[in-house]
């Protein structure tokens, strides 16, 4: 009986510290399997200007199932262009081109990764391996001024990766000041999309549709035009030909959908962050590999004195006998 009780006290202490080892590797687990960075080669631009993002992820033993990848601007107007990993466009791209410059790696294999010591577990499929590095054109004809951050995305099985990039600054045209006639001095000021009024689109003649747009201030600079001219698909005879099937975007500036999730502590080495990763989770997890490794101590210390009591109760009744 007493050697039952023993046997199973000691069955129960080793699973109790193997499930404290295992969750002491997770936590303190492997190099990480992906890294994110983003950088570029301008952080202040002025409007008109373009500038060149250099995104990369970096992929390590493991293959990784990666859908798409998204770059992210938050600032007077949030954008979010999603683009394939062979870098084909798929939404949201407003004046941004992209080139993959390396990466060609991609196999069917077991596809796992770490970010920040905790692991992931991606299933059998598709995934990359190496190095996926891309140049990101954007040309700032189109944006509204003002300060932005940028953000590199990487969703997999409904977790998104993210690395903060660096803060871009679009600035308004410079223009310097003359004095006029009375001896003051003017200044002029760049038109906004607020300023133009333009008539509707005509009508579609040999593929194109045009309309004409006026400004409002007379004072302004004329540098944003809104787009005149703009092909079409089906001649119709209706004045008003908005609902058509157009080929180009009506250049207008409208806000995107921010299509991010909001996740923004960062990580510790700056690399990738998960929701795994974050701050309560580590917490949690802390909390209960303490708890484990109590439990341990105190089974031991109670294995130990029943052991002692076990072998002085024998001792006793040999020398009684």
């Amino acid at each position: 009986m007493i050697h039952t009780m023993q046997s199973k006290q000691s069955n129960l202490l080793v699973i109790v510290l193997t499930i404290s080892i295992l969750s002491i590797i997770i936590i303190t687990g492997p190099a990480k399997a992906f890294v994110l960075n983003l950088t570029s080669d301008k952080s202040s631009v002025t409007i008109g200007d373009s500038l060149v993002f250099n995104a990369s992820i970096s992929i390590v033993d493991e293959s990784l199932p990666i859908e798409k990848i998204i770059l992210e601007l938050e600032g007077p107007e949030n954008i979010s262009c999603e683009f394939q990993p062979d870098s084909t466009i798929l939404t949201g791209c407003k004046g941004i081109s992209i080139k993959k410059i390396t990466g060609d790696s991609s196999e069917y294999g077991y596809n796992y990764g770490y970010n920040e010591g905790y692991s992931y577990d991606f299933g059998y499929g598709y995934g990359y391996l190496g190095d996926l590095t891309y140049e990101i054109t954007l040309s700032t004809a189109d944006y509204l001024t003002g300060e932005y951050k940028t953000k590199l995305v990487v969703p997999m099985d409904n977790k998104n990766f993210t690395k903060d990039g660096p803060t871009l600054n679009i600035n308004a045209v410079v223009v310097s000041t003359t004095p006029n006639r009375h001896n003051s001095t003017t200044r002029t000021v760049i038109c906004t999309s607020a300023n133009w009024q333009c008539t509707d689109w005509s009508q579609c003649i040999n593929g194109y549709e045009t309309r004409i747009c006026t400004n409002s201030n007379d004072n302004c600079l004329l540098y944003l035009i809104p787009n005149q001219t703009r092909t079409c698909l089906i001649e119709n005879n209706n004045t008003n030909s908005n609902n058509l099937g157009n080929l180009n975007e009506n250049i207008t500036n409208s806000t995107t959908e921010n299509l991010f999730q909001t996740n923004r502590l960062s990580g510790i080495t700056g690399a990738v962050i998960g929701s795994l990763g974050s701050t309560p989770g580590k917490i949690i997890i802390f909390l209960i590999i303490t708890i484990l490794i109590l439990l341990s101590i105190v089974f031991g210390a109670i294995s130990f004195l029943r052991y002692k009591r076990f072998k002085t109760t024998n001792t006793l009744k040999l020398e009684t006998q």
